[in-house]
């Protein structure tokens, strides 16, 4: 099957995938692959090794046990779509992301910090959506994104996040469309330099609290009364008391 294009690998036992991948001839023109999960390092990169074309990637991985505390995991350079969920809740994810080309990242059930989401950017320059759903965030939940780290995001989306405190540089996210906040109840506010982004046209907030909601408001009429931002549309769905 060397000229497959699709791949859905479900539950499949540790013993069977490795035994899948080691036999298996490299499969160029693999493009999608979807569900495999993953218990080591090792057998990831094999996987990466035998699929040198992948665009889109949905993959479950346990804590994959590596020596170092980040290894560096080089996607294919093909690698446009890229969701990564973790079996164990909230642990830390044991390797460092790169990937030139991908565009839409999502983390599931994973533990970030600062330093890890900075140094994943530093590797993701073409990044254009980025999704964290159940994520839980360290450093007491906070979050600092420095100048420069997200230059081609256009969609951000936090969706019942454990984040507290956000703190994001003038020029961080200078492309960003829409951002989306859904359950991110512990969140003291938007950060007031999405007032100036001049890109922003959409910001949804849903379940989130008071402080949130003002600051959302705060940011809407700067970008329609300020700004001119005739295009921007801000989205309350839901208050969390």
């Amino acid at each position: 099957m060397v000229k497959l294009r699709y791949l859905y690998i479900p539950n499949f036992s540790p013993e069977n995938k490795k035994a899948l991948l080691e036999n298996s001839p490299k499969l160029d023109d693999l493009e999608t692959l979807s569900n495999p999960y993953f218990t080591r390092v090792e057998d990831a990169e094999l996987m990466l090794r035998k699929t040198p074309n992948l665009r889109k990637l949905i993959c479950e991985v346990q804590c994959l046990k590596y020596p170092h505390q980040y290894h560096m995991l080089n996607f294919p350079i093909r690698l446009e779509i890229l969701k990564l969920h973790l079996s164990k809740a909230f642990e830390t994810v044991p390797f460092c992301i790169s990937a030139p080309n991908l565009k839409y990242l999502k983390f599931s059930g994973f533990y970030l910090n600062s330093q890890y989401l900075s140094e994943t950017a530093d590797h993701l320059k073409h990044l254009e959506v980025l999704k964290l759903y159940r994520v839980e965030f360290g450093d007491h939940g906070e979050w600092k994104v420095s100048s420069g780290k997200f230059p081609k995001l256009k969609i951000l989306k936090l969706e019942y996040v454990s984040l507290m405190k956000w703190i994001v540089a003038d020029d961080a996210f200078p492309n960003l469309e829409q951002l989306v906040l859904l359950g991110c109840e512990d969140l003291m506010e938007v950060p007031s330099c999405f007032m100036n982004i001049l890109s922003l046209k959409y910001i949804e907030v849903d379940i989130c609290n008071k402080s949130v909601v003002k600051s959302a408001k705060d940011i809407q009429e700067t970008q329609v009364e300020d700004n001119q931002n005739t295009n921007f549309k801000l989205v309350i769905i839901k208050v969390h008391y």
